[in-house]
């Protein structure tokens, strides 16, 4: 029998996250909450970590028949003027093609997909999918359009739009034309999860997320590929001293063969503009994405803050050689051990430098190691 573990992120970071164990029918099996730790699935349950629909911009594309790489690339170009932030900072996950050829893509921060990759890891999870609590609601037929009351929020699904909001937003988002079937029994809702589980309309984990790394390019070819080009780009230099038209030939052979090489591993095998610096800064993308460096660093420690009862950070440096700063304001001593557990757990270091009393709070500077 199959079963759904849901975990749903909530947008209170204060909140503590709920668990719904539902099956292949709907029906609601188990109710609770998510604590710090292990928390094993029961056997044979599938893991659906599910974030908040305002964080997801979700968007149908016409993308002809492409790999993975190549439609991902080409959706960044045709949302980069729509995007509100650089396409360099957006992640992209694409559905499956439609019969028209439309496949719908969702957009979101890297930054928030390196927090709940945090999250995931301080919990001990390795999720399955990872969908916005609006593509949790399967696609209805015809014009109707779904809006499910989620703790305090909507999830709102119809024919090519899905979106979340606050509810008094709802009639100025939706289209007037289409009629609204409003639902806030969470047994309903629970029918309608299963029902769109057994067919995902997309999986965040892609790309760089993607745990098994199936589409990507591996970074060791990437730095062989970037070790060859500075080889050959430095190649003309070193032989202008003989001035051989021979060798001068030569190189100018080895450089394109070069930047042929790095092109074959770049999304799109397009070598457009310097192909050197294309790839250090895919390169350079792909070690983040992977939970490296000082960003993955600090969505660690946001998340192992925001576990703790009324504790937030109040100031975040970084480094030169990588270390990254923090000051937290908390209500116990003890909170700054749950903290350093939670980042032991995550395998990054830390060390407390000092505690003080402020105004009735506790002000803790913890200084956390780099991973790279």
């Amino acid at each position: 029998m199959t079963l759904w573990r849901l975990i749903f992120i909530p947008t209170d970071h204060q909140a503590a996250p709920t668990v719904r164990i539902i099956d292949a029918g709907g029906r609601i099996l188990e109710r609770g909450t998510l604590q710090i730790g292990p928390n094993l699935a029961p056997a044979g349950a599938r893991t659906v970590l599910v974030v908040p629909g305002m964080d997801v911009a979700v968007h149908w594309l016409d993308l002809p028949a492409r790999n993975a790489l190549q439609a991902r690339s080409a959706a960044a170009v045709l949302l980069e003027e729509g995007l509100a932030r650089p396409v360099a900072d957006t992640h992209l996950a694409l559905g499956t093609p439609e019969a028209d050829g439309h496949r719908i893509a969702a957009a979101v921060e890297i930054g928030r997909m390196q927090a709940w990759a945090g999250f995931a890891g301080l919990h001990g999870l390795r999720p399955d999918l990872l969908l916005p609590d609006h593509l949790l609601l399967p696609e209805p037929e015809g014009d109707e359009v779904i809006a499910a009351e989620l703790d305090g929020w909507l999830a709102v699904r119809g024919r090519r739009l899905a979106f979340s909001c606050e509810p008094d937003l709802l009639e100025a988002l939706a289209p007037q034309h289409r009629p609204v079937r409003r639902i806030a029994e969470e047994a309903e809702m629970a029918r309608l999860w299963a029902q769109a589980l057994a067919s995902p309309a997309l999986n965040l984990l892609q790309g760089g997320f993607d745990p098994d790394l199936a589409d990507r390019p591996r970074v060791g070819d990437l730095r062989r590929a970037v070790a060859l080009l500075a080889v050959a780009l430095l190649a003309p230099a070193l032989i202008l001293g003989a001035a051989a038209w021979r060798d001068q030939r030569a190189a100018d052979t080895v450089q394109a063969a070069s930047a042929a090489q790095v092109a074959a591993v770049l999304p799109g095998g397009d070598a457009a503009g310097d192909p050197l610096a294309r790839a250090q800064a895919r390169l350079a993308a792909l070690e983040l994405a992977a939970g490296g460096g000082p960003i993955a660093a600090a969505a660690q420690v946001f998340a192992a803050v925001e576990a703790i009862a009324d504790a937030q950070v109040e100031t975040l440096i970084v480094s030169a050689d990588g270390e990254v700063r923090v000051g937290i304001s908390h209500t116990n001593y003890s909170d700054v051990e749950l903290i350093r557990e939670a980042l032991r757990g995550a395998g990054l270091p830390s060390r407390e430098e000092s505690s003080r009393e402020e105004g009735g709070r506790v002000m803790s500077d913890v200084v956390v190691g780099s991973r790279r």
